[in-house]
């Protein structure tokens, strides 16, 4: 097979077109008794058509240096899509298309009977063993692969994730970053950061990241990231769930064993408290907004929260709060929020409100709820969390009939998995292109 530089075009028995499209070196174009057609778009230096008498195409889309087309007896196309180095199409007996779509090294080109065209559509420049090309590739440092490593434990769907954002699995002792897969274990990854000061990132496995706030804060020099806003559409919906099922007497119902009296009110034009402006909240206002409320966000920051009716700051919570027929509590566990739902601020809502709660059950003191709702103030409470949590066995508050409790299964394993994994995989990928991560932990603020 012959080198593509030195190549020379000879007769070929019907019309042809030579067409060089790309930076040739020295071409050039000879009589052609037949419809021929040369056509140099760049370049050309040292390459010539002589008559080519038979439907041929010559085409270079690229820099190729000194070729031409072997006889090509019937129309034949050959055509290499990527960096050539001295390439070309052995015979084919048959319409045929030879398109190497990679760095090909050493390849020459000789008669094609059948339809064929040569088309290289890449910088053939400098091709061939040992030329600039090929020095360059043989030569340039390859950028070592970012290495993760997954503790305490792991799944194929986190091993999965982290390879499908471009990095590599590895040893803890190995690794830049790593994926912590526990809930609740600080200790052990305090612990795992102090043994291993390689571990550059550290991407935590839930949105509330309350029980690392200590480690995050004892290891400043390192980068956090957890699953804020990942979990935000499950947790969002099953809000509403509870809002619907509380404002429709659904917990009452479900427990009757003989037929009742008609109960409940619609959501339809409710007045609702929202304590919370980050994803569940924005996602919660997505879904109810076909519902007409009348909808006040209480959070830290001053910006307006779309879909929200106003948005209030922090300390206008006891605003918010005034006469609303529902308060739904989707925001960060903080000093400041514990208990941010006492008697005083119970006793704000309006009579026959619902309390729904799917962040943390510390938001609410237990006791002063229990007593509002024995009281009949309160419409009742839908609690996907609780405090203690579990709830332990014959508490109050299973046994009241217009209480409505979930096990925390807002965002159940089968839905976060999906979930957590895109967001390993994306943030995989930030890492290694120097970009933003998703879920920054800003250490100060708690979450």
């Amino acid at each position: 097979m012959p080198n593509l530089h030195e190549i020379t075009a000879t007769p070929q028995p019907t019309p042809c077109r030579f067409e060089p499209d790309a930076n040739l070196h020295g071409n050039g174009a000879a009589p052609q008794p037949t419809p021929c057609r040369f056509e140099p778009d760049a370049n050309l230096h040292g390459n010539s058509a002589t008559p080519q008498p038979s439907p041929c195409r010559f085409k270079a889309d690229a820099n190729l240096h000194g070729n031409s087309a072997a006889p090509q007896p019937s129309p034949c196309r050959f055509k290499a899509d990527a960096n050539l180095h001295g390439n070309g199409a052995a015979p084919q007996p048959s319409p045929c298309r030879f398109t190497p779509d990679a760095n090909l090294h050493g390849n020459g080109a000789t008669s094609q009977p059948s339809p064929c065209r040569f088309t290289p559509d890449a910088s053939a420049a400098g091709v061939g063993w040992g030329g600039p090309a090929y020095r360059r590739a043989m030569t340039e440092p390859r950028p070592e692969p970012l290495r993760v490593a997954t503790e305490p434990r792991t799944a194929d769907w986190i091993d999965d994730a982290v390879r499908a954002g471009g990095a590599a699995l590895a040893p803890v002792a190995e690794a830049a970053a790593v994926v912590w897969t526990a809930p609740d274990r600080p200790d052990e990854l305090a612990a795992l950061l102090d043994a291993h000061p390689n571990l550059a990132w550290v991407q935590l496995p839930w949105a509330g990241i309350e029980p690392y706030l200590d480690v995050i804060r004892a290891h400043p020099d390192r980068t956090w990231s957890c699953a804020t806003g990942v979990y935000a559409e499950p947790v969002a919906e099953h809000a509403l769930a509870l809002l619907l099922a509380g404002f429709r007497h659904l917990a009452t119902y479900a427990r009757a064993e003989t037929w009742t009296r008609d109960a409940g009110r619609n959501l339809h034009g409710a007045r609702l408290a929202l304590l919370g402006g980050g994803g569940i909240t924005r996602a919660f206002l997505r879904m109810v907004g076909p519902f007409a409320c009348d909808t006040t966000v209480v959070r830290r920051s001053p910006e307006a929260v779309p879909g929200a009716t106003r948005t209030l700051p922090a300390d206008r919570v006891d605003e918010a709060l005034t006469d609303a027929d529902a308060v739904v509590l989707a925001l960060p566990l903080l000093d400041a929020t514990r208990h941010v739902l006492d008697a005083r601020r119970l006793a704000l809502l309006a009579p026959g409100a619902w309390v729904v709660n799917v962040a943390r059950g510390a938001h609410v003191d237990t006791e002063a709820l229990v007593d509002a709702l024995r009281s009949g103030h309160l419409g009742g409470a839908a609690l996907d969390v609780t405090d203690p949590e579990p709830l332990p066995d014959g508490h109050p508050l299973w046994s009241m009939p217009n209480v409505l409790i979930t096990p925390h299964t807002g965002n159940t394993k089968a839905m976060a998995r999906p979930l957590l994994s895109g967001r390993i995989t994306d943030n995989v990928r930030r890492r290694i292109a120097d970009e933003p991560l998703l879920g920054l932990v800003d250490p100060d603020a708690g979450y």
